[in-house]
């Protein structure tokens, strides 16, 4: 055990100091008992609770940014709602409204005015684009896709694979297996 506990200062020779046994008996006692062995076990369980502790804390890490984000959405989200100074009436004007009828909510006028928050379009995108980030930060963060990517590759896979087996082929025929060197010869 003392061997073993010495870390990263380990060796025979600090035994024999501590214990007062000669070099050729702790060579024995430490090739009986393992110690490297024993010394690779710890490191090995130590490596795995620092990488399981690690885990933890990269996925509470995670978690807390994830609330974080959601909170801001939730403020852009009512920031953006609020922004809106006047829409046309969804109720009277929108689609299946019934011509002719008087309208509670905006008052036969067609349009409903709210708070304004942003002053002006350049606010809005900025917004936007805020909201925007932020969705992208919460599903990488979730472990999701934060861009579409689409393969517009004309070969299919299986093809792409025979086309590149019939490469290698071509090669290992033309030097029957092994790569050949060009000299190049000074001119």
């Amino acid at each position: 055990e003392y061997y073993v506990s010495l870390g990263a200062n380990r060796s025979y020779d600090r035994v024999q100091e501590k214990f007062g046994v000669s070099s050729r008996s702790i060579a024995k006692w430490g090739q009986a008992f393992k110690w490297h062995m024993q010394v690779q076990s710890r490191d090995a369980d130590n490596a795995k609770k620092l990488a399981a502790k690690t885990d933890r804390t990269i996925v509470q890490t995670k978690a807390d940014y994830r609330k974080i984000i959601r909170s801001s959405l939730q403020i852009t989200n009512v920031i953006l709602h609020n922004s809106i100074k006047e829409i046309v009436c969804p109720l009277c004007h929108g689609e299946g409204a019934v011509k002719g009828a008087t309208c509670t909510t905006c008052l036969g006028k067609g349009r409903v005015s709210l708070i304004p928050v942003i002053r002006n379009a350049s606010e809005y995108r900025q917004m936007v684009s805020a909201q925007a980030e932020l969705m992208k930060m919460d599903l990488l963060l979730s472990g999701e896709a934060t861009e579409r990517l689409e393969h517009q590759d004309k070969i299919k896979p299986d093809e792409a694979i025979k086309e590149f087996a019939a490469a290698i082929k071509a090669v290992m025929k033309r030097g029957n297996g092994s790569v050949k060197r060009r000299s190049h010869k000074k001119q």
